[in-house]
């Protein structure tokens, strides 16, 4: 099944998303962290920061300078987020064009930057473009698969599946994933997927599946059992 997979992904075109695409998931907070955070350090001069640094690992996700002042930034889907965390920084960064209410602006930094959606397209867009003229890269698809991979080896891993709320094996509406948020799993997932890539890159179709399935799931048992 995964060889038939990866072998198709080498015909197949990826389709720049459209701005309905890109409004509903930012609206609904479908779109990674830490694609957002890429986007970020690519373009942080079109956002108002002099230079960047991160992203951490640990504390803000990126400090630089903005304004003329150095500051502590950071990057969420939306400014929820950033209140259930209970962040305290100077800077925040976001995708979601909603605006907090009032009652919720003394728990937000002074300066929140909202993402231009039609620019986050753009560079969205550009990326497949890339990917679909490269014909040994069909990224998107590939991270796909290994990500369905990586979530499959989770499920039978998970030590939720007979609690009351549990609506296994759909992780996406558990209440014990993560925070518990609706569709917190796929991004997850996906974002697992794309630092497998980045680790491991499939060169071409003749990629050894037993050398694959064995990377996957050493990568399973180093990375994603360690951060989930």
């Amino acid at each position: 099944m995964l060889e038939r997979h990866i072998n198709n992904i080498f015909n197949y075109q990826i389709n720049p998303p459209s701005e309905k695409e890109i409004y509903k998931n930012a609206t609904t907070d479908g779109i990674s962290e830490d694609q957002i955070q890429s986007y970020v350090a690519e373009n942080f001069k079109k956002l108002g920061f002099s230079n960047l640094r991160g992203p951490f690992t640990k504390g803000c996700d990126f400090k630089g300078s903005y304004k003329g002042k150095y500051v502590s930034i950071e990057v969420e889907r939306n400014w929820e987020f950033y209140v259930r965390q209970h962040h305290n920084y100077d800077v925040l960064i976001v995708l979601n064009p909603s605006e907090p209410p009032d009652n919720y602006k003394n728990k937000l930094p002074n300066t929140i930057i909202h993402i231009d959606l039609n620019d986050y397209r753009k560079w969205v867009s550009d990326f497949i473009n890339i990917c679909n003229n490269d014909s040994k890269s069909k990224i998107k698809e590939i991270i796909d698969v290994i990500a369905g991979e990586l979530l499959g080896r989770y499920v039978n891993d998970c030590p939720n599946k007979e609690r009351e709320l549990s609506a296994c094996p759909d992780c996406n509406e558990c209440a014990y994933f993560g925070e518990g948020v609706w569709y917190e799993a796929q991004p997850f997932f996906n974002d697992m997927a794309f630092k497998f890539i980045a680790k491991y890159p499939i060169n071409s179709k003749e990629e050894s599946m037993t050398n694959l399935k064995s990377k996957i799931d050493e990568f399973y048992s180093s990375t994603v059992k360690r951060v989930i």
